[in-house]
């Protein structure tokens, strides 16, 4: 422990220091640039700035090297962040488009539900598709709307305003509902204002899987043109053929290839459906009711 001689002594010291300075300081400024402290930092500055030039060139690697490091660190960093904006931004574009194509399709059912070809007595029921078979051309869907909806076995069912098959199975809180691109699926049509029926089914007559619908069974003679609309015919075609589950008028699709060859000898043409039957979102059951 310093004694109490040590610490005068220490502190006669400091303040003789800070005395010093205070005068250095006094006559720094007070004096003119040609005086003697100024000259002597101008000695100072000459001598030691050869070896701040050294010093400086040797650790400029070191400090390179350390800047390099942040700057990669913090670039990393950047991307990071850049990455996880352009993710947030994808997902909400996607969300975006996902909400634009509903609105689309809810658009097209609230416009058929209000248009004449609207069949009477039936109610629409709103549902979601939940469940697809996993063929390329899904051949039944579920729906989250059931027994308890007032849903029923072969109910028509539509999207985008325009038929896309029936409920074939009912539980309590869902349903599956049978495509018109399934094999054995069999819809009663007509080209609209024609009297020419036939029977609209997937492929070449009921062939699974297959990329169009076709009105098969033709028995008429009267011209079938490209463009022409098919609805549901609302009769029997044939007897112990297809009955007709659906009101009459209900839109399937327009006339998208007439060969006439392949009409004459097998009595059918192809039909583009209206809905996007790849792609079915939302749709709705026409139960029994009034609106």
């Amino acid at each position: 422990m310093p004694t109490r001689k040590q610490i005068r002594r220490r502190r006669v010291t400091a303040a003789g220091l800070i005395g010093l300075c205070i005068v250095a300081l006094t006559v720094y400024f007070s004096e003119t640039t040609s005086g003697a402290l100024h000259t002597m930092q101008r000695g100072a500055m000459d001598v030691l700035s050869p070896i701040q030039s050294l010093a400086s060139g040797a650790i400029k690697p070191a400090r390179d090297a350390v800047n390099w490091v942040g700057d990669s660190v913090n670039a990393k960093g950047e991307n990071e962040d850049l990455q996880r904006q352009l993710r947030d931004a994808r997902i909400q574009q996607a969300r975006l488009q996902k909400q634009a194509a509903e609105n689309e399709k809810l658009r097209g059912l609230v416009e058929f539900e209000d248009s004449d070809e609207f069949p009477d007595g039936r109610k629409p029921v709103t549902a979601r598709v939940i469940v697809r078979s996993p063929t390329k051309w899904y051949g039944r869907v579920t729906i989250n709307k059931g027994r308890s909806d007032g849903i029923r076995v072969n109910q028509p069912v539509i999207a985008e305003g325009s038929l896309i098959g029936k409920v074939t199975t009912v539980a309590s809180g869902s349903s599956q509902v049978t495509l018109l691109t399934d094999s054995q699926s069999g819809v009663a049509a007509m080209i609209s204002g024609k009297n020419i029926l036939g029977v609209v089914k997937t492929g070449a007559g009921g062939e699974a899987g297959a990329s169009d619908l076709q009105l098969v069974y033709i028995r008429q003679r009267g011209t079938i043109k490209t463009g022409e609309m098919v609805v549901t015919s609302g009769t029997v075609t044939e007897p112990g053929e297809v009955d007709s589950l659906f009101p009459q008028g209900i839109p399937i699709g327009e006339v998208s290839e007439v060969d006439t060859e392949e009409r004459r000898l097998y009595g059918r043409v192809h039909i583009e459906p209206f809905a996007d039957i790849q792609d079915i979102q939302i749709v709705q059951v026409l139960t029994r009711g009034s609106r």
